[in-house]
């Protein structure tokens, strides 16, 4: 009987050490999963997101359209542009006169469409708001397009 009971007590013994290292195995891959899903950088850098834009300059007297997509680093240096602008503020007595060139851009990411009636005031229109054009976005238009 004693031998017995000491097979017995050892079987428990082995029974228990093996359990614990099963959850120190488990507890410790569940903590690095949990850790790592949090904290990890990862492998590879994200995908940066770029903003396109397709510049349009519309001769509404000839019935001319020019389109030029364009890339970086014209499209965000001209949506910087556009975003730094002024609302227009007041009333304005604006010249009447009609060139009929009309600008029209279309970014995405954002998706934003911003027109220029090159008359009278040429405004930038954004959302149905006026904003004043400043001489850097016109030489930044010049710039990437070519265009006068």
């Amino acid at each position: 009987m004693p031998n017995q009971k000491l097979n017995q007590s050892g079987f428990i013994y082995w029974i228990i050490l093996i359990s614990l290292v099963l959850v120190v195995a488990v507890v410790g891959i569940v903590g690095y999963l949990v850790f790592s899903s949090d904290h990890a950088t990862p492998s590879s850098p994200r995908p940066v997101t770029t903003t396109t834009l397709v510049v349009s300059k519309e001769d509404l007297i000839n019935s001319i359209t020019n389109t030029k997509p364009l890339g970086l680093p014209a499209s965000t240096t001209l949506l910087s542009d556009i975003k730094g602008l002024s609302p227009v503020t007041g009333s304005y007595a604006c010249p009447d006169y009609t060139t009929g060139i009309e600008y029209l851009f279309k970014f995405s990411n954002p998706n934003l469409n911003a027109t220029i009636d090159v008359s009278g005031c040429e405004f930038i229109i954004v959302n149905h708001i006026s904003y004043h054009p400043t001489s850097k976005f016109w030489s930044d238009l010049q710039k990437y397009t070519g265009w006068q």
